[in-house]
């Protein structure tokens, strides 16, 4: 996942800080770009897999960890948070647990509907945007895709952890994403580019390249289910 958040890195247990990622110099989205009623539900959710099964959904007590459970609530504001319970988690490390530890210990985040059409205050859309950002105004952002599942407020849902830069412009070029390369040096001492990341101006060119990489990534969000559980 992104470095800059090193629980949510912890949580999704892949190595995407490698990879390529859709992000923006700084926020592109405002809490009032929330059109429609809250597409989810508050409270801890876990990603229910075969490392997971259904019955942790039903039970109060800790989780293994492959089930990130994840507490979600909303701000006074209308912005949401995310937060990793590592203490509703067991079979962590002591690298795991002390990552867990580092600050940010949370993270602030909008959802912003995906789809062209404008919202009124009483519809949904099939998936929303998640924009990640920092405290301050001018922290970078990055993203993640969010389809609810089932009656809404949603307590299912999909989603898709880090929007690839590759998904993303498999097929072609998106007005408004900027690619950047870096050169990389390999063990023979050769010399390559890569890409590094791709770089959103505006609100349009991020909601075309959230919907071009859940088509692409679609197998991947689909992996894990993500639910709502009654602990606290």
């Amino acid at each position: 996942m992104i470095s800059a958040r090193p629980f949510l890195s912890l949580l999704f247990a892949a190595a995407l800080a490698a990879c390529a990622e859709l992000s923006a110099e700084r926020p592109l989205f405002s809490i009032a770009d929330q059109a429609g009623p809250p597409p989810i539900a508050e409270g801890v959710w876990i990603a229910v897999s075969e490392e997971c099964p259904e019955r942790y959904v039903r039970g109060r007590g800790r989780v293994p960890k492959d089930c990130m459970p994840l507490q979600v609530t909303r701000e006074p504001d209308g912005a949401w948070r995310l937060r990793y319970r590592a203490d509703l988690a067991y079979g962590l490390s002591e690298e795991e647990r002390a990552q867990a530890a580092q600050p940010p210990h949370s993270q602030i985040f909008v959802l912003i509907p995906a789809v062209d059409r404008p919202l009124d205050e009483q519809s949904y859309a099939p998936l929303y945007i998640v924009e990640f950002r920092g405290e301050q105004a001018s922290d970078r952002a990055s993203y993640a895709a969010l389809a609810p599942i089932g009656q809404m407020p949603a307590t299912g849902m999909l989603v898709l952890t880090g929007i690839s830069c590759f998904a993303a412009l498999r097929d072609g070029p998106i007005d408004g994403v900027r690619e950047r390369y870096r050169e990389v040096t390999n063990a023979d001492n050769e010399t390559h580019t890569e890409l590094e990341t791709c770089i959103a101006a505006d609100q349009n060119a991020v909601r075309v390249a959230v919907r071009r990489a859940v088509i692409e990534d679609l197998e991947s969000m689909t992996r894990a289910r993500f639910v709502l559980t009654n602990r606290r």
